[in-house]
């Protein structure tokens, strides 16, 4: 029997590899100075609102602060729930002959990318001596890196994309030297 070369490879990405590039997307979205500023702003547009309302109609029973307090605690609630979604669970990673591509369970269809091998320029992988191996995808559109599991093996990752994958070792190779 001939030995058969692997199909597809999937494995979940390291929380190492996602969760600083991930932590450091939300901060980059999300600055406190812009959500204090648009806090305040809707703050006083709330307080203009409430004032001409009361003037308007002196029998209105409405607590604007109160309301105003609960719509910021919900979408902060969001955002903290969102931060820690994206930190927590892992993105999906799967290789095969004719396309690559990961998912984050928690988009679901969203954030599903799916892309044609033949799109690919080049595919890296850097060994390193802390054992956090990255594997790099380059398109013409895109360069995207990606931590490989320690089960990822890899053999069958250069049986996968062939000549395709480029591997750069770069561990030290340690020579000692006794006198």
């Amino acid at each position: 029997m001939g030995v058969t070369k692997p199909t597809r490879m999937i494995w979940w990405e390291p929380r190492w590899s996602y969760f600083p590039r991930e932590f450091r997307e939300f901060r980059s979205v999300f600055r406190l100075r812009s959500w204090l500023r648009i806090v305040v702003v809707s703050a006083v547009v709330v307080v203009a609102i409430a004032v001409l309302a009361n003037v308007l109609m002196p029998g209105l029973q409405f607590n604007w602060l109160g309301a105003f307090a609960i719509s910021v605690a919900a979408i902060a609630g969001i955002l903290l729930v969102f931060l820690v979604l994206s930190i927590t669970i892992p993105p999906l990673v799967f290789i095969t002959r004719s396309r690559f591509g990961w998912w984050w369970p928690p988009l679901l269809h969203e954030g599903f990318s799916y892309y044609k091998c033949s799109d690919l320029q080049s595919v890296t992988v850097t060994l390193r001596d802390d054992g956090k191996h990255y594997l790099r995808f380059r398109t013409k559109r895109f360069c995207k890196r990606i931590g490989l599991s320690p089960r990822v093996n890899l053999s069958q990752l250069l049986d996968l994309f062939g000549d395709q994958l480029v591997v750069r070792d770069r561990r030290r190779h340690s020579t000692e030297t006794t006198r």
